[in-house]
């Protein structure tokens, strides 16, 4: 008996399984169809707005428009209070978006040499997103440098702190008194920081850079002690035991001192 119905069974799974694949594929080209339409939430002009306007609340509107039409050049809800008040650079029409390359800076005329003290220099390293601590560097910041070399007797890497305590001066073209809020994410974006060093740091820093690689360590911007201990690190400092434990009980010790201080 079950064998004369095993046919129809065998039917009725298939069409199940088809069923499925159909409402799979249904289901998988909405979605590609849908791709890019989400709605995000832009900041629009909610009346004609003439050039060099100081921006108010009510002349911006919000508006939602497809994610795929949305760029870093667009104001997001969020940043309303970054532009109110700010002088727009650009006639914008009722119902046109408002993009942040139509604001001026706070300081446009800003000159880096103003923020160089006397008988100091402002240098500039290339970074990357790696050297530069993830990009967390920001103007002001204190920072150590250390390099990467190749031994010229040795013939092996060697690692080094060849300056301690550096304050920056600016990250790409964003000093400490740029109005940061102004500016999209993508243009905070950087590939060089600028440092104040001595005259005589920037002749080591010329060449330390032609020479080899250099990467930033950030401080906590209270911790301005500099260290006298300017050892060297090789392969054979870094591979030995004794030395990884020493550092490694030099660090749970710190770390104790610091706890201990913030629990009080």
């Amino acid at each position: 008996m079950l064998k004369g119905k095993m046919p129809l069974v065998l039917a009725f799974a298939l069409a199940a399984f088809a069923g499925i694949l159909a409402f799979t594929a249904i289901k998988s080209q909405a979605l590609e169809v849908k791709r890019g339409w989400n709605l995000k939430t832009v900041i629009v002009a909610n009346v004609d707005i003439p050039e060099g306007t100081d921006v108010t609340r009510d002349m911006l509107a919000l508006y939602e428009v497809p994610e795929r039409f949305v760029t870093t050049s667009n104001i997001g809800a969020g940043s309303v209070d970054a532009i109110q008040n700010q002088k727009i650079l650009a006639n914008v029409q009722k119902g046109d978006p408002i993009l942040w390359s139509q604001f001026s800076m706070a300081k446009p005329l800003e000159q880096l040499s103003r923020k160089v003290l006397k008988r100091m220099r402002a240098f500039t390293l290339k970074v990357n997103n790696t050297s530069s601590v993830g990009g967390w560097v920001r103007p002001n910041d204190r920072v150590d440098i250390i390099g990467i070399f190749r031994d010229s007797q040795s013939q092996e890497n060697i690692s080094m702190t060849l300056m301690q305590g550096v304050v920056v001066l600016a990250t790409g073209t964003i000093t400490g008194t740029t109005n940061a809020a102004l500016i999209s994410e993508g243009d905070r974006k950087y590939s060089e920081v600028s440092l104040l060093v001595l005259p005589e740091d920037v002749e080591q820093l010329a060449l330390a850079q032609e020479l080899g690689s250099l990467t930033l360590s950030l401080r906590n911007e209270e911790d301005t002690d500099v260290s006298s201990d300017m050892r060297k690190t090789t392969i054979r400092t870094l591979t030995d035991p004794e030395m990884q434990k020493s550092l490694g009980r030099r660090r749970e010790r710190m770390i104790e001192v610091i706890q201990s201080g913030v629990a009080r």
